[in-house]
């Protein structure tokens, strides 16, 4: 097998700020206790899931080093759905589903890019423009 071709799309430019967005993996919103090395994962039908997404946003954006305030930054689920996906084996409490995101053009730009919420390296968060 040869590869003959590769072709790369090009990613639009957000430039409103407030989206409806569907996921298209799995969204870990994901509280790390360092005292005891523990983890909670929490599903949009937990009342700390909004905030605990913009927690580890803040904590994305400042280990990268980007200065981009995220006060501004809310989700919202629309149509979400509590779901259990693997991490690292384990069986994990995540979200799927449809959710309205607000914040700044730049910000949302960085994460349709970038990704939302916690282990994204491992394909979770990857999310598509609704409308």
């Amino acid at each position: 097998m040869k590869l003959r071709e590769v072709k790369a799309k090009k990613i639009p430019e957000i430039k409103e700020s407030e989206l409806i967005i569907k996921m298209q993996s799995s969204l870990l919103a994901r509280k790390h206790d360092p005292e005891n090395n523990t983890d909670i994962y929490y599903t949009c039908e937990d009342p700390e899931f909004s905030d605990t997404l913009k927690d580890n946003l803040k904590f994305f954006l400042n280990k990268i080093g980007w200065d981009e305030d995220v006060d501004c930054f809310s989700i919202v689920p629309v149509k979400g759905k509590k779901i259990v996906a693997k991490v690292w084996g384990r069986p994990t409490n995540a979200s799927i589903g449809i959710y309205k995101l607000q914040g700044t053009p730049r910000l949302l730009d960085f994460l349709y890019s970038a990704g939302l919420g916690s282990r994204r390296s491992e394909g979770h968060g990857k999310w598509e423009i609704v409308w």
